[in-house]
């Protein structure tokens, strides 16, 4: 093999380099993309949960309060007193901080089924952008520059 065959072998050995750079770097982002749709799925499950817990412990905590309720008001007939005034501001008290209670675990339900659907939306946006065009080409067209100029480079101080 001459010295002329050298910077031939030399550049087709870069070529092939970058190549495998590009493929590289493309099979990565395919797997994370991968891993961020998978993310997103769970996400999304994560989201249905929440739903369903918050109506199972509204649920739970509408019954209770109407037991509670219904023991308070037994409680206060079988003592003899007069269903009217403080007993009834109590009885009235109780039910208003039970609605406040059931909505607020109605609306922790859905804001943490919003934050898991953003999260979601944000893996599903993530995994878009790893598998496009400026996530694989562009990268890639920069490497076949950088390593061309650095090939030309070293042919030049060769030769």
């Amino acid at each position: 093999m001459g010295a002329a065959a050298l910077p031939i072998l030399a550049g087709g050995s870069a070529l092939l380099g970058t190549g495998f750079q590009i493929a590289g770097q493309v099979k990565a982002n395919r797997a994370q993309a991968e891993a961020e749709r998978i993310n997103a799925e769970f996400y999304r499950r994560q989201a249905s949960f929440s739903i369903e817990a918050a109506d199972r412990a509204s649920d739970i905590f509408k019954y209770e309060s109407q037991q509670l309720f219904g023991d308070q008001l037994s409680a206060i007939a079988r003592s003899g007193l007069d269903v009217s005034g403080s007993p009834l501001m109590f009885l009235a008290q109780e039910k208003v901080q039970a609605d406040k209670e059931l909505a607020a675990i109605k609306r922790e339900g859905e804001v943490n089924a919003e934050l898991a659907a953003f999260r979601a939306g944000q893996s599903d946006n993530t995994a878009d952008s790893l598998t496009g065009f400026s996530a694989n080409v562009l990268p890639a067209v920069g490497t076949v520059l950088s390593n061309t100029a650095q090939f030309a480079a070293s042919v030049r101080s060769r030769g």
